[in-house]
């Protein structure tokens, strides 16, 4: 009996020792030894089979060594072994609330027999066990027992459990300072003693609770942790538990292919480890993603059904009433009367299960869907009743995906009902709940793809502020998620609170390092003398391929820390659209154009125009649609769909082409048109026009929009802002005119790729500056890098049409050298920065993403105008333009005003009549954030 319990690593051989041993004490006779000997062995086996994944075989001997146990003669001995068989049963039992009364049994017979271990054992099954049904108190309760006999006993590897147990607790209680603190404790308490079973378990937690904070890049990092120690500890349960985790993460990322194979291989796992509860789970986690991806109503009601099954099985009442809500809401797809009843019948089944239980956020998922349901029945009194029911109970639990999906449900059934102001409410509260959640998440990556998944909110609310002419309402939507970050870091910045953090700095130094590396064997002309020969090619195109994974993986952590700013000073405080009017100049029309992409529907591109007139008028909004001809003509224009820019050459150079003419119907209000068009294009002071572009539209030539026979900047100076969020305050304008001041003679620094150096004339600067001209890129950059500088900056190179933070100008062909956005995140740029390149006025085009490039990192590191290109012209001809351009700054044209006067001139034919075209004046565009 010794030898197989001291085997039980070796299951196989311990089994065969114990029924050995069996065998043994059944021959004896008389011996009051016996069935003590008998009942522990039976227990032992009772052990082994749930090791194996055998529940039935070790309930079995569990219920033995409990019947052998009421005959043993010596009351004490009798106790203890009652207590230990009950404890059994608690392990191996998978309806919870068994488990838990065996466990209680255990409990009381342990503390008649005064066995402190076997407290220790039964207390921490009663912990784990009320956490499982959610009774967060008595597992509270039970765990502090667990740690204080543990303490007594000096047992160590007890009073670790207790901890971890705590930190659970301390996890489903949201007490996060909490968890961190337990799970050092725990540490702390084995330190000598450590293994990978146990670092996974810790960095699993540790990865949640990074997770509900909203850090997400960090719970990443705790989960792979978790996966690498999991996968050293050979524990197929653990590794479940972190790919069902990593599978949650990945979706709410949005990325549900990579989610369900997560989601998949958790399954596998937990099928291997005989766990009922994470087979469960696994299958809940599968059903939803493929409802979400779209791969078969069969196909997800199997997994949700299975999860049903599992869920009964083991007892676990809220993975019933969410897989019955899921099976609802699978059911209410189907829209007709058969699939109504089913679905109805489902909610009702867990309403019914969650106010038994008290279980506050299964009261609002039931009620939700039933609402839902009920509004599809068209019985809209009950649904009302349901979705404010709802939302009183996600409320209360501090659900903001309820507190999201009610108000929005409830938004379309007043809207049904003619209640329209309500309805607008309702979907206003929709929009703000949705940004309390997209708000928790790491990186500015992350809310984007939030937003995009969201988008059919802004779509209603926006849509209910237009026929209800609610202009206010329009713009706080229209401005959800728009350049937040982005504003965080100028603001800071203009507070001096802006300093690099030292990982970002980091992987800067490591990018440029890459680029280096990267320039030094693009400049060699046979890549196989890197090399000998004969594989001297495929080990060069090999080393280029690690090159391009090193780069993708250097940009895509960058971008996650600083959520394309800097993550960890991201706190993007809600900003009322009052607060955001006050900052605009109150002489100027402002122009908030929110295009949605349309990708998910048949219907035409819909678009939300919100005009802002000078104050004190209120905002305007209208909703307009562009079709599917002016979104062929609209990629061709922002070359979308990537390429030479072909096709926008042509169309930027057909004088007959329709585009100019109806963009700015479909872009421009119909009375801010009336207004533009009634300024006299000579003799009459201009209006001022901010324009506040998204998506595509970044990339429009706004310059050449035909308003009858003129064009925009006939009547108006124009400006691009990339959010409001970025306009100064009153304070901070005032900061910046007292710095102004001090400033005695002005300085400029010019950098010039040598194919420029001929063509583009720089004396104008030379009369009003002091003119440093650059040819070296290391001296750029350490001029760039210097905090007290420069007035202007002049930077005319080659440019590229890659998004984001790689968005960058090639200084030098050879070797290669460039200059990104991601660099300029550590750079001091001064008021204005000229960057005369193709494409660099473009931004990031994706609904929600931080208009990110090399314009809008430039304005949050000093610059506060930034004249770009946004389609690739000439070199001659962008020489031309801008050495007049600069010309105009000499002689004391603020940089919209200068720019627009050039381009008029342009327009005018003055500088040819086969330069008259659009192509080559209007893709220079004046970037701001102080207009």
């Amino acid at each position: 009996m010794l030898l197989a319990y001291f085997n039980k690593h070796n299951r196989s051989q311990a089994r065969q020792l114990a029924e050995e041993a069996l065998r043994c004490f059944k021959a004896l006779e008389g011996d009051p030894h016996k069935k003590w000997a008998e009942c522990m062995t039976y227990q032992l086996l009772g052990d082994l089979a749930n090791l194996e994944g055998q529940p039935e075989v070790a309930g079995r001997h569990a219920e033995k060594a409990l019947d052998l146990a009421q005959e043993i003669d010596n009351p004490q001995g009798r106790i203890l072994a009652q207590s230990l068989a009950h404890r059994l049963i608690a392990q191996i039992t998978i309806d919870a609330e068994v488990a838990c009364r065996h466990a209680e049994r255990a409990l009381e017979l342990a503390q008649e027999a005064s066995s402190p271990r076997n407290q220790i054992l039964a207390h921490d099954l009663l912990a784990e066990g009320y956490l499982s049904l959610g009774d967060l108190d008595k597992a509270q309760h039970h765990a502090e027992c667990e740690l204080e006999y543990a303490r007594r006993l000096d047992s160590r590897n007890d009073e670790y459990d207790a901890l971890l147990a705590l930190a659970k607790i301390s996890l489903r209680r949201r007490h996060f300072q909490s968890v961190e603190e337990q799970v050092e404790k725990a540490r702390d308490a084995t330190r000598h003693s450590r293994d990978s079973g146990r670092e996974g378990n810790e960095f699993l937690l540790l990865g949640l609770a990074s997770w509900y904070q909203g850090r997400l890049s960090e719970s990443r990092e705790r989960l792979h942790h978790a996966l690498r120690s999991a996968e050293a500890s050979g524990d197929p349960m653990l590794q479940g538990n972190v790919f069902l985790i990593l599978g949650e993460l990945e979706r709410r990322h949005d990325d549900y292919g990579t989610a369900l194979r997560q989601a998949e291989r958790a399954l596998g796992l937990f099928e291997e480890a005989h766990d009922p509860i994470g087979q469960g789970n696994a299958h809940q986690l599968i059903g939803e993603l493929a409802t979400a991806e779209r791969l078969g109503a069969d196909r997800a009601t199997y997994h949700i059904n299975q999860a049903l099954n599992f869920a009964k099985i083991t007892g676990n009442i809220a993975g019933q009433q969410s897989a019955l809500v899921t099976l609802a809401q699978l059911a209410l797809q189907g829209a007709d009367g058969h699939a109504l009843k089913a679905a109805r019948d489902h909610a009702q089944a867990a309403l019914a299960m969650a106010q038994r239980t008290g279980d506050v956020l299964g009261l609002g998922n039931a009620h939700q869907v039933l609402g839902e349901i009920l509004y599809a029945s068209g019985t809209s009194g009950q649904s009302r009743e349901h979705l404010e029911e709802a939302l009183e109970q996600a409320s209360s639990a501090g659900n903001f995906l309820g507190m999201t999906r009610s108000p929005w449900a409830l938004s379309k059934l007043l809207n049904s009902e003619g209640s329209k102001p309500e309805a607008l409410e309702h979907a206003l509260a929709a929009v703000r709940n949705r940004d309390v959640m997209r708000l928790q998440l790491g990186s500015a990556a992350s809310r984007a793809a939030f937003l995009t998944s969201s988008e059919e909110i802004n779509e209603w609310a926006l849509t209910l502020a237009a026929e209800l002419e609610a202009g206010v309402a329009a713009l706080e939507v229209a401005e959800a998620g728009r350049g937040e970050a982005l504003a965080e870091l100028l603001h800071r910045s203009a507070r001096g609170e802006s300093e690099t953090p030292p990982r970002v700095r980091a992987l800067l130094s490591e990018i440029e390092d890459l680029e280096f590396e990267t320039a030094a064997h693009s400049d060699v002309a046979d890549p196989s003398v890197l090399t000998p020969a004969p594989t001297g090619v495929d080990n060069w195109r090999l080393h280029e391929g690690e090159q391009e994974e090193r780069r993708r993986s250097f940009y895509q952590e960058l971008g996650e820390l600083t959520g394309n700013a800097f993550r960890d000073m991201f706190t993007a405080e809600p900003m009322s659209a009052h607060t955001l009017r006050r900052r605009l100049p109150p002489d100027a029309h402002t122009l908030v154009l929110c295009a949605l992409p349309g990708w998910w529907k048949e219907s035409n591109f819909p678009l939300f125009r919100i005009w802002i007139p000078p104050a004190p008028a209120e905002p305007v909004v209208e909703r307009g649609e562009l079709t599917k001809e002016q979104i062929g003509w609209l990629e061709d224009i922002t070359n979308a769909r990537g390429g030479m820019h072909l096709q926008g050459s042509i169309t930027l150079s057909d004088p007959e082409h329709r585009w100019s003419v109806d963009f700015a119907k479909e872009l421009l209000p119909a009375e801010l048109r009336r207004q533009l068009a009634s300024v006299k294009p000579e003799g009459e002071e201009p209006e001022k026009l901010i324009i506040v572009p998204s998506g595509e539209l970044w990339a429009m030539p706004f310059a050449a929009l035909r308003l009858g026979e003129h064009y925009l900047i006939d009547h108006a100076v124009l400006t691009l802002l990339p959010s409001l969020r970025m306009l100064p305050s009153a304070e901070q304008r005032q900061e910046e005119r007292n710095r102004l001041r001090h400033e005695e003679r002005l300085r400029a620094v010019a950098y010039l790729h040598s194919d420029v150096t001929g063509h583009l004339k720089l004396d104008s600067l030379r009369t009003a500056y002091d003119l440093q001209v650059l040819n070296n890129p290391s001296s750029l950059r350490r001029e760039l890098h210097a905090k007290d500088g420069y007035q202007l900056a002049v930077l005319v190179a080659h440019g590229d049409d890659q998004p984001g933070l790689r968005h960058s100008l090639r200084l030098q062909d050879s070797p290669m050298e460039r200059l990104s956005a991601a660099q300029l995140l550590d750079c001091h740029l001064p008021p204005h920065l000229v960057l005369g390149a193709c494409w660099s006025g473009a931004q990031s085009f994706a609904f929600g993403e931080e208009p990110i490039g090399l314009p809008a990192v430039a304005l949050t590191r000093g610059a506060k105008f930034v004249t770009a290109a946004l389609y690739p012209v000439g070199i001659e001809t962008t020489a031309a333009i801008l050495t007049d351009y600069l010309g105009e700054l000499v002689l004391g044209l603020p940089p919209a005003e200068a720019l627009r006067k050039v381009q008029r001139n342009y327009a005018a034919g003055e500088h040819g009549e086969s330069k008259r075209i659009p192509w080559y004046w209007a893709g220079l565009v004046t970037i701001t954030r102080a207009p």
